[in-house]
């Protein structure tokens, strides 16, 4: 009696292996491209370095492939390994990211069978930072818990209708031509320029106590991360002294615009926070991450409004954290739900660490500064 279409062997899921590699492009330019052409030899090559020569590598918890009968790749999770310390104790957290299924509705189970084998290894938590609809409620089936205070984007408006401009280009290119009327427009709406108003920021807005951001260097924003995040309950360590790495390739983003790298200071020059966002003319910057010292949230915050509005950016957006919450509400800041952060583990503790915000994650710790994201390969 013949099987049915969609029975998944747990045999034919396997560790992704370099042999794979060119094939997961294909999967990959395909249904995150939407793109019908070959992929670019470029994303083949990088997806071995990073999944499996990658300092975020293990060979104990591998990136997974589903392959058909006829060792046809079908299926890809991509899965690192960010070492974090808990309780004085190294642990492993796995982030899963890039699930993708071709033909899910001919195999529906192919991304649940995928995402089971993939939780199932020796790490101590597994986490994932964008899961849509369809992964979400595989996961949920698998008990994992949704990190509410992860799960959301932030849209701050700077300039209104320069704003609203290119939220619309976004689906309707042509419009970008406007932009020139949409900036003089902006220039000309009354605004009080003491306030911080959901609905702008005019330019003459400071922020409190002369606090400010200045651009600085990979090395330097490397060692004020280590610093700002050592303070965390679950706090990421960097495997080979390869923050510095990571970091410029954050940077390199050109589907987001120029990379800015800053620092935010006191008036006196004692660093207080830092951000990395990318900007366009025409554009929202693009936030990746915000890191501040204790209590430091909002002066962080609005230095970084002030230097994306100096940029001439028409609005910032960036992926909420706990720890920036409540700056993020007091400025009346709109927040959309983009994609659910999970975490699945064992360690119940550790998971009410994660759900409490007494650990970062998203931006500098997950997938977000990956190529794969943003990145080109052309």
């Amino acid at each position: 009696m013949n099987a049915p279409v969609n029975t998944v062997r747990g045999d034919l899921i396997r560790p992704f292996a370099r042999k794979d590699a060119e094939a997961v492009s294909l999967l990959f330019h395909a249904l995150m491209h939407h793109a019908r052409d070959a992929a670019p030899r470029r994303l083949a090559a990088y997806l071995g370095s990073h999944f499996i020569d990658g300092p975020f590598a293990d060979p104990e918890i591998p990136s997974l492939v589903y392959v058909s009968d006829e060792e046809e790749v079908e299926g890809f999770v991509g899965v690192v390994v960010q070492p974090m310390v808990y309780r004085q104790k190294t642990i492993r957290a796995a982030i899963l990211g890039t699930l993708m299924v071709k033909g899910h509705d001919r195999a529906p189970t192919i991304g649940a069978r995928l995402l089971r084998k993939a939780v199932s290894g020796p790490q101590d938590v597994t986490l994932s930072e964008t899961a849509g609809e369809a992964s979400l409620a595989m996961w949920r089936q698998l008990h994992g818990t949704v990190l509410d205070r992860y799960s959301y984007d932030y849209f701050r408006v700077l300039r209104p209708v320069s704003f609203a401009l290119a939220v619309m280009a976004r689906r309707v290119p042509w419009l970008a031509y406007a932009t020139p009327v949409a900036q003089l427009l902006d220039r000309l709406a009354p605004r009080d320029g003491s306030r911080l108003g959901w609905t702008g920021l005019p330019g003459e807005f400071r922020t409190h106590g002369g606090v400010y951001a200045r651009r600085v260097s990979v090395s330097d924003f490397a060692r004020l991360t280590e610093v700002l995040l050592s303070a965390d309950a679950v706090r990421p360590v960097w495997p080979d002294g390869c923050l510095p790495a990571l970091i410029a390739e954050a940077m390199d983003k050109p589907e987001y615009g120029a990379p800015h790298l800053c620092e935010v200071v006191t008036r006196a020059g004692h660093p207080i926070g830092g951000f990395l966002l990318h900007f366009a003319p025409g554009a929202l910057a693009q936030v990746l991450d915000v890191l501040h010292a204790p209590g430091q949230a909002g002066p962080v915050f609005d230095a970084m409004l002030c230097y994306a509005r100096d940029l001439g950016a028409c609005g910032v957006r960036g992926r909420i954290t706990p720890s920036l919450f409540d700056a993020l509400v007091s400025r009346k800041t709109p927040l959309a739900h983009a994609g659910a952060s999970v975490i699945h583990g064992k360690d119940t503790a550790l998971i009410a660490a994660f759900a409490e915000g007494r650990a970062h994650f998203n931006g500098l710790v997950g997938e977000s500064w990956t190529r794969i994201i943003g990145g080109s390969f052309n």
